[in-house]
């Protein structure tokens, strides 16, 4: 008769979670304080880099798991996406949401999924508490590639009461236009079959210039995330807040 302990200690299982952990940190969901009962469900959440690394996570957990459900909500990201992940500093969001619409016809996008061909729009929305500080909006795409929607050298200006334009409340703060709109300082993209996969819209508030000089409008993501570092170590700038979005890019049918 095989011998199944009443609870799996939690921390039978941290260590699992950090050492599957290849695309940023992994947690327990909603874990029992006294550990896992024979009915309770073992769940984890975080990020991934891919199938196979889902595939042993499950695998490692159930050794332990000793029969009890498993549920792994974890999103699967890319190499570019990883690297960015194991970089960024551990801080709240900021309440800033990344709202995304269709080109062409100015309709909202919930699903984040759009096509080949399509024009994705984006606006940041500052949320009525953030009334001064700066903003740092950049899309990082599946090719490993940083592009700096705002601050850039076609649009400098990124402080959040230059953005507000004296407007109280919550302010949709264009960064992506509609092919219509663009300009030398509006930047637009339609999504071609070189970006499909999952790429992330990146939203960083400070209530000090992060950088001493703006970025170059386009950067590897090794580069950004050295740089980031950089400010870090150094501690003369906090950055305060740190909101994203995933855009997932597709092929259609």
């Amino acid at each position: 008769v095989d011998f199944v302990p009443p609870l799996v200690p939690l921390d039978r299982l941290e260590p699992i979670l950090k050492s599957s952990a290849d695309c940023g940190p992994l947690h327990l969901i909603n874990p029992p304080a006294e550990g896992y009962g024979l009915q309770d469900t073992i769940g984890v959440g975080g990020t991934l880099s891919g199938p196979e690394a889902r595939q042993s996570l499950l695998d490692a957990v159930n050794e332990v798991a000793d029969g009890r459900y498993v549920s792994l909500s974890t999103e699967l990201l890319n190499p570019a996406l990883c690297v960015i992940e194991g970089q960024l500093p551990d801080l709240p969001s900021g309440g800033i949401e990344v709202a995304l619409e269709f080109g062409a016809t100015g309709q909202p996008n919930p699903s984040g999924e759009f096509f080949v061909g399509e024009n994705p729009v984006i606006d940041v929305v500052l949320p009525a508490q953030i009334e001064d500080g700066y903003l740092y909006v950049s899309i990082i795409d599946v090719t490993g590639s940083v592009f700096h929607l705002l601050p850039n050298v076609n649009r400098q200006d990124n402080s959040v009461a230059t953005l507000r334009n004296q407007q109280d409340g919550e302010v949709p703060i264009r960064v992506a236009y509609p092919r219509a709109d663009a300009a030398s300082d509006k930047i637009a993209f339609l999504v071609d079959d070189s970006l499909l996969g999952k790429s992330k819209v990146l939203v960083l508030h400070a209530n000090e210039p992060i950088f001493e000089t703006l970025r170059p409008l386009s950067e590897s993501v090794e580069g950004y995330t050295e740089a980031l570092k950089e400010v870090k170590s150094r501690g003369l700038v906090e950055i305060d807040a740190l909101d994203s979005r995933l855009l997932t890019l597709s092929a259609p049918g």
